[in-house]
């Protein structure tokens, strides 16, 4: 009798293992899931992936961990709740995005009638850096057809020479910022710049951006 409960106690005990697994991985699959091409994400200080994001780097890391899929071009749309000072004092990078193409991209904007500035100073790197990444859209018209409502400014005043506001670097290629204002001073006219376009990974450089 006794041996028997403990067999059966045993079943149960595996049973239940296998079952938590599955709802674990599940569970995982669901919150890490690869957003959808023709989908407008907002951007609107709450970071709650993949419905919502707190930052423009916030939704960039989701992205270059998960991917994306499906047809047309995944949207991230600045609106309210959204401020500049929530993005890193370090910078804004733009990583390689997992299925991301020609076809298939991602486009950053502000929303209708919404108009933000992200600022800030550094000497080092760009506010906003392309870094090996493709098919990487900023567009400062709100709502994709408006006005232009956002602005990108360093206001450093230092003398290095690799101050910039906007950098393309690592091979970024097939990349396009438009539409916004973008503000900043440089030391140097080879190794600088309000838009610079840094070391490349290959000899092809940064190309078609």
């Amino acid at each position: 009798m006794r041996s028997n409960y403990y067999k059966k106690s045993m079943e149960y005990l595996r049973l239940t293992i296998v079952l938590a697994s599955v709802f674990f991985i599940n569970s995982n699959q669901l919150l890490a899931q690869a957003l959808s091409g023709g989908t407008v994400y907002p951007i609107n200080g709450t970071a709650n992936p993949p419905t919502s994001f707190s930052s423009i780097a916030n939704a960039t890391s989701y992205v270059v961990t998960n991917g994306i899929s499906g047809t047309g071009n995944v949207v991230f749309q600045l609106q309210s709740g959204y401020t500049g000072s929530s993005e890193p004092a370090t910078g804004i990078f733009l990583d390689s995005v997992p299925g991301a193409n020609a076809t298939r991209g991602i486009i950053f904007r502000p929303g209708s009638s919404f108009t933000v500035t992200i600022s800030g100073s550094d000497t080092s790197k760009g506010l906003l850096n392309f870094r090996g990444c493709s098919y990487i859209t900023i567009d400062g018209r709100q709502g994709g057809t408006g006005s232009s409502g956002l602005t990108f400014f360093n206001y450093c005043t230092s003398s290095a020479d690799t101050t910039c506001t906007v950098r393309f670097m690592n091979g970024a290629n097939n990349n396009a910022i438009r539409y916004c204002t973008i503000q900043g001073a440089s030391k140097s006219v080879t190794n600088g710049g309000v838009v610079l376009f840094s070391y490349g990974n290959s000899y092809a450089g940064n190309s078609f951006n």
